[in-house]
């Protein structure tokens, strides 16, 4: 074994025996790991145990018998947590729940009336109009027809749009009837049968639950709350633990709970912590839920995919597997630990700072090359942290991004090259390596600073 390799193990040793026993029996009883799988298992395996630890224990203080794991991050926390759960006899019934942000930002459209334009023309990389209708779910038919109507070629439909050219197209859905009458048609059907499925899966019950999930702007939570609201019509306060959570929506009556940060705490944890790289971690085996279909009485599930866009080059069940195995040696080993919030968060902050912050090169190459989408519809898809020359590189500095967020309107010229720009650091190679990471450490810790602010 290379001394690099030891880092991760190193840090579990410093900080806590068990979490380190665990991880050196696992060690042993492979023959060899991949960079991958070594990741997976010292750094993922640990903070995954520790969110769901931290989850589990949460829960049982709060007198929570149910938890809703949410796809598609929080399937390897539900594996994770139904170990822990049947191992130590622990009476929380966790259950996986087949949901994304479109499945339930859509059946909200017509409860929003016209301010749901503001998430179907909400900014992201690489928008499109043609983006703008995935966020509908309405049929190619009634786009062509909204497009005929309101004045939009194929052309126009497919090409990347400014600032001033999204504004244009929001105002135009806004004064088209027929667009607003399809979505909010669409939305009342996507309603029904997605509260059908919600009520299958035992979400309306008057049984006190919460949800599960990586977390950062409470989104999801915020839907369904709105959804259950206006079924039971009365207000329901909904509970969620998270890994994470830069903020929550505004005037929010849900409870948000964190573990590693919240909006107006964590600001050290939060500039070396990268959220798009632990949802990499998090992949999980099957792709985004779109809806919800009625199938011989039981409510299904229809999915973009039945895999992982990453499927093809990542094996995603062993990477499952490695921190499942995890879980259960250091429940065989210790049961349940006896670990304060404050040493979990040590233990977790050094590990992803050192995978985050500081990659190896192998790390960089292997993660940075995972196929990843910031937008709801999974569209717009680019490697997570690409190969970026020297000058995109100093265009992610600091100043240059202050610069184009004030001055350059052009979103392609004003949108970030990498979602994990460590990683691209590593990936270039670059002598300027220490002096980029620097500089992305005050660029998050400014956009940090402006959320707690606002909050």
């Amino acid at each position: 074994m290379k001394k690099s390799d030891n880092r991760y193990l190193d840090i579990l040793k410093k900080n806590e025996k068990c979490l380190w026993d665990a991880a050196c029996q696992m060690e042993k009883n492979r023959y060899e790991y991949n960079c991958a799988e070594r990741v997976m298992t010292q750094v993922g395996g640990v903070i995954i145990y520790l969110f769901v630890l931290w989850v589990i224990n949460e829960a049982q203080s709060k007198g929570i018998k149910r938890l809703y794991f949410l796809a598609r991050d929080g399937q390897i926390f539900y594996e994770v947590a139904h170990i822990i759960c049947r191992e130590n006899q622990i009476d929380i019934e966790c259950k996986y729940l087949y949901c994304s942000r479109i499945a339930w930002r859509v059946p909200r459209y017509f409860l929003m009336k016209e301010k749901c334009l503001d998430y179907i023309c909400q900014r992201s990389m690489n928008l499109s109009i043609d983006k703008m209708f995935d966020r509908t779910l309405l049929e190619e038919f009634e786009i062509e027809s909204v497009c005929e109507e309101i004045g939009i070629s194929q052309a126009d439909r497919k090409r990347v749009l400014n600032h001033e050219e999204t504004i244009t197209i929001k105002e135009k859905f806004r004064n088209s009837k027929k667009f607003l009458e399809l979505v909010y048609a669409k939305s009342k059907m996507e309603y029904e049968r997605t509260m059908g499925y919600l009520n299958q899966e035992g979400v309306l019950e008057n049984k006190r639950f919460a949800l599960v999930d990586t977390g950062w702007v409470g989104s999801m939570q915020e839907s369904l709350g709105d959804l259950l609201t206006f079924n039971k019509q009365q207000q329901v306060i909904t509970e969620g633990f998270y890994f994470g959570m830069f903020k929550v929506p505004k005037n929010s009556v849900q409870k948000y709970y964190s573990y590693f940060f919240s909006p107006k705490e964590g600001l050290s944890r939060k500039v070396i912590f990268n959220n798009n790289l632990l949802e990499c971690m998090c992949g999980a085996t099957e792709g985004m839920t779109l809806r919800y279909e009625k199938k011989n009485s039981v409510w299904i599930p229809i999915l973009s995919n039945k895999q992982n866009i990453n499927s093809d080059k990542w094996n995603i069940k062993e990477n499952h597997a490695l921190v499942m195995q995890y879980a259960e040696y250091i429940t065989r080993i210790e049961g349940i630990p006896n670990i304060t919030l404050k040493h979990s968060r040590k233990i977790t902050k050094e590990l992803v700072k050192t995978f985050m912050m500081q990659p190896s090169a192998q790390e960089a190459q292997v993660y940075g090359a995972y196929l990843f989408s910031d937008d709801i519809t999974e569209k717009g898809i680019l490697e997570l942290a690409p190969k970026l020359n020297q000058a995109e590189l100093f265009g992610e500095d600091f100043i240059p991004k202050i610069f184009k967020r004030i001055f350059i309107k052009d979103m392609n010229k004003r949108q970030t090259k990498s979602y994990w720009i460590e990683g691209s650091i590593k990936r270039n190679g670059t002598m300027f390596g220490a002096w980029h990471r620097f500089n992305g450490v005050l660029w998050h810790g400014l956009q940090y600073l402006i959320y707690s602010i606002k909050e």
